[in-house]
């Protein structure tokens, strides 16, 4: 029972060190506790989407979406702001996202039809017109 118990502060001793520097900041980006990691560069273009995709949702202008969150607003404060309520916020994130999901289908869809025609053009692909070479 001791060993046990010995045995498992030292497995947790590894996670407790992972979890002290969850928030620590590198030179190659923000840990992982931070902003997602990666350049400044790409936080920028990451947060110029996500207010792109927010006025497109709410229709409104990239630069409302900009100064509600620079008074500490959310998408969700700024949609109850224009008379959205929170069920129909959520009723339009979910209906982009379906939609979302349908075109990534298809485009899916669509390259593996495309492959499927490289392969079958392919020489290798048809082994009922090549000579077997069992004896």
């Amino acid at each position: 029972m001791k060993y046990n118990k010995k045995l498992a502060v030292y497995a947790l001793l590894p996670a407790l060190g992972l979890l002290g520097t969850a928030g620590v900041a590198s030179a190659h980006g923000f840990g992982m506790g931070g902003l997602g990691g990666g350049t400044p560069e790409e936080f920028a273009v990451r947060q110029q989407t996500l207010f792109a995709e927010g006025a497109s949702l709410l229709g409104v202008s990239v630069d409302e979406i900009k100064v509600a969150w620079a008074k500490g607003q959310n998408l969700q404060d700024l949609a109850i702001a224009k008379g959205i309520t929170k069920d129909q916020l959520m009723q339009k994130m979910k209906d982009r996202r379906i939609a979302e999901h349908k075109a990534n289908l298809q485009a899916s869809r669509e390259a593996s039809l495309h492959r499927g025609k490289q392969i079958a053009a392919s020489p290798s692909c048809k082994p009922w017109q090549t000579k077997s070479r069992v004896p």
